[in-house]
């Protein structure tokens, strides 16, 4: 009994609920649909691009996963860089059809594609950590176009942080890259972009 409290204990809830997988989608996701709700690009342009940029690298994770051959942390370098490979390859895809689509989807998407390139470059030498990078580039680009409206969720980064040291899956050091690349990068990147 003691092993199943330990193997789901609250720490391991707090990895799960904040997924890379889940927040990255959940910011496509919101990027898109507002798109479309304010008129700037029509349902079906926004099926075709989230159907590019989520759908395939999504499709691939899951039955990676379902193949033993990733697990659900990508705790093996090779795994990590052929899954950001792989997801900035389909992210260039819809990144060239919102140039046709929308000038500023296609700025702001691209602002959120140079980030990953970060990280993608930085899992060369390091495992920095996906979890609290993606929370904290989710959390920047909604405050920085929404004049800091969700400014108080910041305290879930400082949780998902504690989980992801707590469960051994990072060091402080990589939880701190984590929350420092996109502070960094995201900001400059989407002033030089016309986003800010």
């Amino acid at each position: 009994m003691l092993k199943l409290r330990e193997k789901y204990c609250f720490a391991q809830w707090v990895s799960i609920i904040f997924s890379p997988l889940f927040w990255v989608s959940a910011g496509v996701f919101r990027l898109i649909w507002s798109s479309v709700v304010v008129g700037e690009i029509d349902f079906a342009q926004a099926e075709i691009v989230l159907g590019v940029t989520l759908g395939g690298p999504i499709v691939f994770f899951l039955y990676q996963v379902y193949r033993g051959k990733y697990d659900f942390d990508l705790t093996h370098r090779r795994q990590r860089l052929g899954f950001y490979l792989l997801s900035l390859g389909f992210g260039f895809t819809g990144l060239n059809l919102l140039y046709d689509y929308s000038n500023y989807l296609f700025r702001y998407f691209l602002g959120l594609m140079i980030v990953g390139m970060f990280f993608m470059v930085i899992t060369f030498w390091e495992k920095i950590s996906l979890h609290v990078g993606s929370l904290m580039v989710f959390y920047l680009a909604y405050n920085l176009t929404h004049q800091w409206r969700v400014f108080w969720l910041f305290p879930i980064l400082i949780l998902v942080a504690w989980s992801r040291v707590k469960l051994k899956r990072h060091t402080p050091a990589q939880v701190l890259e984590g929350m420092l690349v996109p502070t960094l990068v995201l900001p400059p990147v989407f002033h030089l972009l016309g986003i800010i």
